[in-house]
């Protein structure tokens, strides 16, 4: 009697089973840094730059992450592991050289930070600028040694940066140089 009062008014209202299992996710909500990326669990992921400022839905799945503004998902990246800080960034979701003009933080303005601070604060944050394959992914270094020079540090900073450019140094530690010689000056 049963199987006969499920098979006349149930079955036939049954979908089918889906065809992949569904997947679980942490859901966070981030904001678009000025980097043009969100973080997300320790690691950088990128968004379009028109979405700069806003704060997106991040999807964490076992090995993608997907970003959504709204309902709408506006990127969409392979999930990184390992070293934090480590980024993932599409090219595409970079402004160009003239919509970054428009966006509040860009290269400009950096610099010209910087050159307010002192010529060697400028020459850092150029260095810095272009010691990364996609500029965007030095703004956060840049505005840290910047930040430095807050509360009358600026002379602190021009001097550590003028030490950076007469050591010679190339490599990308730029941002632990201006640290560590900026502690050194505060501890004499």
């Amino acid at each position: 009697m049963v199987d006969t009062i499920y098979g006349e008014n149930e079955f036939p209202f049954m979908s089918a089973l889906p065809e992949n299992l569904y997947e679980l996710y942490t859901d966070i909500m981030a904001k678009v840094q000025i980097n043009c990326h969100i973080q997300f669990e320790q690691h950088w992921y990128s968004v379009p730059w028109k979405y700069q400022g806003e704060v997106v839905s991040v999807h964490g799945y076992a090995k993608r992450v997907e970003i959504y503004a709204g309902t709408v998902c506006i990127a969409n990246h392979k999930r990184l592991f390992g070293k934090a800080g480590t980024y993932s960034t599409c090219v595409s979701h970079m402004p160009s050289e003239k919509e970054s003009t428009y966006l509040p933080w860009n290269k400009k303005r950096f610099i010209s930070w910087a050159k307010r601070i002192g010529p060697y604060t400028g020459y850092v944050i150029e260095k810095l600028l272009v010691s990364k394959a996609i500029e965007q992914q030095a703004y956060r270094s840049c505005l840290s040694i910047l930040h430095m020079g807050d509360n009358g540090k600026e002379c602190d900073l021009e001097q550590s940066c003028q030490d950076y450019k007469e050591t010679g140094r190339c490599n990308p530690g730029i941002y632990r140089y201006i640290k560590e010689a900026m502690e050194n000056i505060a501890a004499d």
